[in-house]
């Protein structure tokens, strides 16, 4: 398995035709890992940071890939070096992980992990946030850590959820009777005046149709205003991207490696060596020594 790291936007732009191919053979496969969505979030959000993706290839086949980039970490009295998954760091993306074609976690992560400790000197901490709870790349990689002799803490954090109601009709048994009658004689409104009847979208290829209406929608309204309004840019790109897997999760996980050199807290200051790391349904501390 042969590892390549992509450090600049122009050499990433390299596997955007193949990104949602794999991404849809992956167990990972979740809008918020989309070529689209990840593109539009570099673009927003990607200033100061420096890419840090790695691929992972079967002679010339793409079967992983390990989104990251670095930023920087200002803890125990000094800056650190943190590899994060992109989309990580603004809340607005969740369900974050690596990118593996089905049953290939096995090969693939090793490879990664093995590519990172060659360049342990670029990188103090690894972090996953967001990453679903039963995630095949997540327990892979804190396999590997286990066998290293890495010890480990972990911290549970809840993710909330909603449960919708099962049609309209019980929607509308849910608002207050005053709002309740608003809806009703706005949709009579719209039937009888304007010959306009409301309608249930049922399947994904109807959220495909409708997703650029409700956006142009959303932004003209706006544009009254003489706001562009929070789809302005995004909206275009993620019309295009089937909302596969958005909440069958409960929750996430975050993970966080470090590799340096022992853990000594006697001294006074942190010494190189810590295996960190840190989940949204737990955090999980690594580390070559203990962690008291």
């Amino acid at each position: 398995m042969k590892v390549v790291l992509h450090e600049s936007w122009e050499d990433l732009l390299k596997l955007s035709g193949q990104w949602n191919r794999l991404l849809a053979r992956s167990a990972s496969n979740t809008i918020f890992l989309t070529w689209e969505w990840i593109e539009a979030w570099w673009k927003n959000y990607g200033a100061g940071h420096r890419l840090y993706v790695l691929s992972a290839w079967e002679g010339n086949s793409l079967e992983g890939i390990a989104p990251f980039y670095m930023d920087s970490l200002l803890r125990w009295d000094g800056k650190w070096a943190c590899l994060r998954l992109i989309g990580d760091g603004s809340q607005d993306s969740d369900y974050l992980d690596c990118i593996v074609s089905r049953s290939r976690e096995n090969d693939v992560i090793p490879a990664f992990v093995q590519f990172l400790e060659s360049q342990r000197n670029r990188w103090d901490f690894l972090e996953f946030h967001g990453t679903p709870e039963g995630s095949v790349c997540l327990a892979t990689m804190t396999n590997l850590a286990r066998q290293k002799s890495w010890k480990c803490s972990s911290e549970p954090i809840p993710c909330a959820t909603l449960l919708l109601p099962r049609d309209w009709s019980d929607y509308l048994r849910l608002l207050k009777p005053r709002f309740r009658t608003k809806v009703r004689s706005a949709l009579h409104y719209f039937d009888k005046k304007i010959g306009v009847r409301s309608t249930g979208c049922e399947d994904t290829q109807e959220v495909e149709q409708w997703l650029p209406i409700l956006f142009d929608l959303h932004t003209r309204r706006w544009q009254v205003k003489n706001q562009r309004g929070v789809f302005f840019d995004v909206a275009p790109r993620m019309a295009r991207v089937p909302p596969t897997g958005l909440g069958e999760s409960p929750a996430g996980n975050a993970i966080r490696f470090s590799l340096r050199q022992p853990l000594l807290l006697a001294s006074g200051r942190l010494r190189p060596g810590i295996w960190r790391i840190a989940s949204r349904t737990r955090t999980t501390r690594l580390a070559d020594a203990p962690l008291d």
